[in-house]
């Protein structure tokens, strides 16, 4: 049996370690546990955890800069899937399949162009336009239930879908889950 993680934490594990001096976080810490549970691969997500919230541009960096260091430390175990044969590609090699994903892009303060920095810079294929805050995008599900995604998620949704990539709506209030629906022309 195989089994695929469509939603871990793994970026916020290896800024844990990275912060404390740690180089190839992964090899040490996740890749025996997903080698024993038969997982494949994953949704590694990258989000800004509070009380790092206050400041979500600096997080994130942090958060890239340990990113970066992983994917050079760990290169031989990890596939970036950029497309869907990516996955039988890094099965091939043994790899463990990485699709990455952002959870909540309140760091972007409503700049759409973000979006391509990620999708290019990262190879960010899923992205959550909040997670339970509200941001200049919309408002996730514990926020406003009368505000929906703003005119820049409204945008921002329109450049996802040109570039293809996934749009996780689990943290959206209702109104903001209908808006991506409608805006996807999903009926």
């Amino acid at each position: 049996m195989k089994v695929y993680d469509a939603h871990g934490d793994i970026w916020y594990d290896i800024l844990q370690h990275s912060l404390k001096g740690e180089r190839d976080i992964f090899r040490k810490y996740q890749l025996p546990k997903f080698q024993k549970g038969g997982v494949f691969g994953g949704t590694f997500v990258m989000w800004v955890d509070p009380p790092y919230d206050e400041d979500p541009k600096k997080r994130i960096k942090q958060i890239e800069a340990a990113v970066k260091q992983e994917l050079i430390d760990a290169a031989d175990i990890l596939n970036i899937v950029k497309r869907f044969s990516d996955f039988q590609k890094g099965t091939d090699k043994g790899k463990i399949n990485v699709l990455m994903g952002l959870e909540g892009l309140s760091y972007m303060e409503g700049d759409i162009d973000q979006i391509n920095y990620y999708y290019d810079e990262f190879s960010v294929r899923t992205m959550m336009l909040t997670w339970n805050e509200e941001n200049a995008f919309g408002s996730g599900w514990p926020g406003d239930p009368e505000r929906g995604l703003t005119k820049e998620g409204k945008e921002a949704v329109k450049r996802m879908n040109e570039l293809g990539i996934v749009l996780d709506v689990s943290h959206l209030n209702d109104k903001g889950f209908w808006d991506v629906i409608s805006l996807s022309g999903i009926r």
